[in-house]
This record gives structure tokens, C-alpha cells and sequence, in this order.
């Protein structure tokens, strides 16, 4: 929790789905309290530490997941609730977005305390494609970027979206991406876009990894408490040592390489 008192837990038993739930650990009074009579996702709390938004899901079989929607809770856990009803038919998408399924990625809320930043994709591990929406309290959305026009016909992926941040200091928006190319000057491509409060959606930091055996996954990120610096790790294959940039956001530059 932003004071530090308080831990949100999603608690999921090895192969049983019977007792999916999350919790909240008072660090003071050393106990936990049952919030959501399930698993959670992407729980992000609000700057107030009373409330929290998170993504619901339902399985089909043991894992693909088949219906997301962002939430809404709080501490008490006696009112949680649905800030949004995702339907695939009623959605609003760019020309060319054809999703026949829904599934939520990163939730966010944003820094003016206002809008719940996330991501939308057709399938529940790939992006075909992946688009950023937003929602207020009151449950009316909005569509916000799509980052397949960043990409050429050489892309095999769609952008796969990693993670959403909110800048604190201005509210933008900063989204980190990889994805996978089949031909040209690069086989992977790690990305960070910026998409400005006023709707627009620029590139800030681009890495090509040129040949398949040298590729990386990010694995791993974090951004400096003041907002500016952005750390991304990588995993490297075929016995590749793992990968970190550190990157300026408001300039691009990467200040640390190892």
C-alpha cells in the first residue's frame, strides 16, 4: 500500500482452483483479511490506500483464460465491482482490429487519480493485436492508442505489451513492448512508446536484436522513485549473457549498458 501499513495477496492453490483468493495482510496487526473471493490480477492500489483496481478473469480448462474486466475494491472488501463490461461486439476498435476475443493485460491507474489505463489483446499469451484503453469511476471507456502502426509488414507479432506506467510528474503514459520480426535489419525489438495525456503516441527508446541466437525476453523492469529513469533486464538464450539498459525517459538516452 502506498503507507507502506498494509500487503494485497492473490493466493492461487497448486492445481486446485476451489480456493482462489486475495487477501490483505495488516502489517500492524500481523493478520490477514479475505478481500475478493478470488484470484486477482494486475492488482495496482489507488494513491489513496484505501482502494485498489484489478483485473478478473474466468479459465476454460486449467489455464486460457476467457473474459477479463477491470475491477474496483477496497480495504474492507465488502464492495468491489466492475468499472468495466468488456464485450467483444460492442467494443470500439481501430479500422483493421478485428478481436474476436477479449483479454486484459496491464491495469494502471492513472497519476490524476481520474482513469484506469489497460490493455486489450485477441488472445490470452500472444498480441493479435494489442490496443490501450482507459475508464473512469463511473465506467465510461475510452479508446486511447494502438501500437500496431508503429510496426511494418515485417512484424510476425503484433507489439506485445510488457507493462503500462504512468509518469507521476505529467501523467503520460510509458509502454514497454517487444516483439518479433522476420526479416530486415532485426529479428527482436525491444520498444518504449510514450502516449501523451493529449492523445498522441511517439517512440522513446528502440533496441534490434539482428540474429534469433541473440535474442532476449524481458524478464525483468523497474523505474527510478523519481519517475525518470527506466531499468529493463533481459534473459538471454543459447547461452547469451542476460541483457540491461537503463533509459532516460524524457530523452531516450540509455545512461547505463551492461
Amino acid at each position: 500500500s502506498p503507507d507502506s501499513s498494509a500487503l494485497l495477496i492473490s493466493a492461487r492453490p497448486y492445481r486446485d482452483r476451489t480456493d482462489e483468493r486475495t487477501v490483505l495482510y495488516d502489517l500492524e496487526l500481523d493478520q490477514l483479511t479475505t478481500v475478493i473471493d478470488d484470484y486477482a490480477l494486475a492488482l495496482q492500489w489507488l494513491p489513496d490506500g484505501e482502494r485498489f483496481v484489478f483485473r478478473s478473469t474466468a479459465a476454460l480448462g486449467d489455464s486460457i483464460l476467457i473474459k477479463s474486466d477491470v475491477y474496483i475494491g477496497n480495504k474492507s472488501g465488502l464492495d468491489y465491482h466492475p468499472l468495466t463490461k468488456l464485450d467483444v461486439n460492442t467494443l470500439e476498435t481501430p479500422e483493421g482490429a478485428n478481436l474476436t476475443m477479449l483479454f486484459l493485460g496491464s491495469t494502471i491507474w492513472s497519476s490524476d487519480e481520474q482513469r484506469v489505463f489497460f490493455s486489450v489483446s485477441d488472445e490470452p499469451f500472444a498480441a493479435l493485436p494489442e490496443l490501450i484503453y482507459s475508464v473512469d469511476l463511473a465506467g465510461n471507456l475510452r479508446f486511447e492508442a494502438d501500437l500496431i502502426d508503429f510496426y511494418t509488414d515485417t512484424t510476425v507479432w503484433p507489439p506485445k505489451i510488457i507493462e503500462i506506467l504512468v509518469d507521476t510528474a505529467d501523467g503520460n503514459l510509458y509502454i514497454i513492448t517487444e516483439t518479433e520480426h522476420q526479416m530486415g535489419d532485426a529479428y527482436y525489438i525491444w520498444t518504449v512508446f510514450r502516449h501523451e495525456i493529449d492523445g498522441n503516441t511517439s517512440l522513446v527508446f528502440e533496441y534490434n536484436f539482428p540474429i534469433r541466437e541473440s535474442y532476449q525476453l524481458i524478464k525483468a523492469y523497474d523505474v527510478s522513485p523519481n519517475r525518470r529513469l527506466l531499468a529493463l533486464g533481459g534473459d538471454g538464450f543459447h547461452n547469451v549473457a542476460g541483457m540491461l539498459r537503463v533509459i532516460d525517459l524524457l530523452t531516450g538516452e540509455v545512461v547505463v549498458q551492461h
